[in-house]
């Protein structure tokens, strides 16, 4: 299946975020772009993502490296969950 994509350029007319701030994650390796004849774009899946760091960035005053420790943490989080769920889901098996 194709991913969908957006441009940067349409996506930050769209929003408050900045291009630079876009190429600043991407350098990071906090997010991917797609390059098609010769232009950016964003996987809409991608989006969300994008936002949340936009967020951390913008009215959290989080820098860079602030906001990839967060990105580790909250992934790290998610993991623990799921597993926590799968453990609670083999419990019951036993009860």
């Amino acid at each position: 299946m194709e991913a969908k994509l957006i441009t940067i350029i349409e996506y930050c007319n769209s929003s408050t975020i900045e291009i630079e701030f876009i190429s600043l994650l991407k350098e990071e390796g906090l997010i991917e772009i797609h390059l098609v004849s010769g232009q950016e774009f964003l996987p809409l899946d991608q989006l969300p993502l994008i936002e949340r760091y936009a967020r951390w960035y913008y009215e959290m005053e989080i820098n860079l490296a602030g906001i990839d420790a967060l990105h580790h943490l909250v992934a790290k989080v998610q993991r623990l969950k799921t597993e926590i769920d799968e453990l609670q889901n083999r419990l019951r098996l036993y009860e």
